[in-house]
């Protein structure tokens, strides 16, 4: 069927008044039908993310209802006695779709405990092992633009699966509308019935208690503190843990769930523009530290007071900060730190001077958490010491297993006041740290492709070019194909790690690049990881590669 007869399927079978108004505003457009119905959603890095609306790839109560329906199966297959424990954001229609989830799951005689209000993943992820449940779902979209929603599947280890092919096929073959609704009970008839159940508050106690083990919250009164959730569901957690200080200022306009997120579009820790309003708010109390959470409270944004001014961190330089610390607090010989192969910076660097070892994962910190779980497997999950990605995601405690950007807010604050005591600044420390070891730095840069087609002839066009330009070129890896070329040999190696959409590329001088289509919005992502014995050096190998990178790409933009 094309994308005109799914449509009229729908207009024809949709119950939910909204959809059926939006779906009737379309009826004229031809071009609004393809891009709605011409394809289906799709799981990525981080499970399903789409743009909410009517329309088989968009984000609705239908394609929840579906999705949260293929994981039922997949679930009702794998264990006898199957239960999910089910959270969500601030975003728009977030707690409705997790209610949905929640009826379809009970629906599948599947036990579900359903956070009572917006929790974030690092709290859910410790919630499914302490129940010991058979999986988990998270609504939310992260930091996409406002427009978007998402659906993170999580399995029995509180990590989100790696192979997540099963489900997507299950969901590949249901029809939309085949879920049996007259039996369907609604979401106050399961809790009636104890089918659905809320979350034990004792959950989010024994999570602060975990913190708080992690954490010298004396040492953190000494520090002044701006906060911002971007308008999304950290706050209550971090309301919590420093309840008891007078020196944390908060946001306002960012405080409750703003769903165009109007102050922080997108509400993205990364970003710049979503630090605007905290630095205002961090120079009239003159706040040692700003810090942001996304709207799921996985990520973390951190800028630092530095000669009156405020420092933004990148995701490299809080890792180099964070195990610094570490090091210099504990013996981390023989310790593992785990991230994703993308993540440059000085964390390998620091981590070979202080005899831990550095683990890299495919990009998706459900590689880093499997790689978690093969340590578990073998004894060995004691050895664990952080796992982070350079797009600001961080893990410190290994009985959660995806990034948590509450817990390791504390643990930055904790070490900015162990400093302070010194009478020293971060900023200097990280300073000192390019001086020790070489200004090892990162940058990335994103195109706009929403033709998957497209971003793989991109891949594909930029591979070509390194196999024909190969003088200064060590290695040229297709993840792909897991092959590498090592240009100095001619010899041809096996990539041991799973297969995906990426190529790498390590230049003579150290430098390297990666080229990736992103799993949850619609970009091609180059990753530069450039190096240097002075930063004028490092900026100006990082300024070559850049300048590649645009002469390939509008080659073959021009061309196509």
């Amino acid at each position: 069927m094309d994308a005109k007869d799914i449509y009229r399927i729908w207009c024809e079978k949709v119950e939910d008044f909204e959809l059926k108004l939006e779906l009737l505003g379309i009826s004229s457009n031809n071009n609004e039908i393809i891009s709605r119905f011409g394809s289906v959603l799709s799981f990525g890095t981080a499970g399903v993310r789409g743009i909410v609306g009517a329309g088989t790839n968009r984000m609705n109560s239908v394609t929840v209802s579906s999705i949260s329906q293929a994981f039922s199966i997949y679930l009702r297959k794998k264990f006898k006695f199957p239960s999910v424990v089910i959270s969500y954001d601030t975003r728009k229609f977030s707690y409705e779709f997790a209610k949905i989830s929640a009826e379809i799951f009970a629906l599948n005689n599947i036990n579900v405990y359903f956070f009572e209000n917006p929790s974030p993943i690092g709290i859910l992820s410790l919630a499914l092992r302490n129940l010991s449940c058979s999986g988990g779902v998270m609504i939310t979209a992260s930091h996409n633009p406002p427009e978007y929603n998402g659906y993170k599947i999580y399995n029995s280890l509180g990590a989100q699966p790696i192979d997540t092919e099963r489900i997507s096929s299950i969901f590949n073959e249901l029809d939309f509308f085949g879920i049996n609704n007259k039996k369907k009970l609604s979401f106050e008839e399961y809790l009636a019935n104890k089918k659905i159940k809320f979350v034990n508050k004792n959950i989010k106690s024994e999570y602060i208690k975990k913190i708080k083990s992690k954490v010298n919250f004396g040492n953190i009164n000494n520090i002044d503190i701006t906060y911002s959730p971007l308008n999304g569901c950290a706050l209550d957690l971090v309301n919590n843990l420093f309840k008891n200080m007078q020196n944390i200022h908060v946001v306002t306009e960012q405080k409750s769930p703003d769903f165009l997120f109007k102050t922080c579009s997108p509400p993205d820790p990364q970003k710049l523009n979503s630090f605007n309003l905290a630095i205002k708010l961090a120079q009239k109390y003159n706040s040692d530290i700003i810090i942001l959470n996304d709207p799921d409270g996985d990520r973390l944004g951190i800028a630092l007071k530095y000669k009156n001014k405020y420092k933004i961190l990148s995701g490299i330089e809080i890792s180099a900060l964070l195990i610094n610390y570490i090091a210099q607090k504990n013996n981390i010989s023989g310790k593992i730190l785990i991230k994703s192969i993308v993540t440059g910076g000085l964390s390998n660097i620091i981590a070979d001077f202080y005899g831990a070892k550095c683990i890299n994962t495919l990009p998706g910190f459900k590689y880093i958490a499997n790689y978690m779980h093969e340590l578990e497997n073998i004894n060995k999950l004691n050895l664990f010491l952080i796992g982070f990605e350079e797009s600001n995601g961080f893990l410190l405690d290994y009985d959660i297993r995806d990034k948590d950007g509450v817990m390791t807010a504390a643990y930055f604050c904790d070490m900015i006041a162990y400093y302070k005591n010194l009478d020293i600044n971060c900023i200097d420390i990280l300073n000192n740290l390019y001086k020790k070891f070489g200004f090892y730095m990162q940058k990335n840069i994103c195109f706009t492709e929403n033709n998957i087609g497209k971003i793989k002839k991109i891949i594909s066009e930029f591979k070509n070019y390194f196999n024909s330009n190969n003088k200064n070129i060590i290695y040229l890896s297709d993840y792909l194909i897991s092959e590498e070329i090592n240009f100095i040999n001619n010899k041809i190696s096996k990539i041991n790690l799973p297969s995906c959409n990426m190529l790498g590329v390590e230049f003579k001088n150290n430098n390297k690049l990666f080229i990736r289509a992103s799993g949850t919005e619609p970009l091609v992502k180059f990753y530069i990881l450039y190096n240097g014995k002075t930063k004028k050096t490092a900026e100006e190998n990082c300024q070559k590669i850049e300048s590649l990178i645009y002469q390939v790409y509008e080659k073959f933009s021009n061309e196509n």
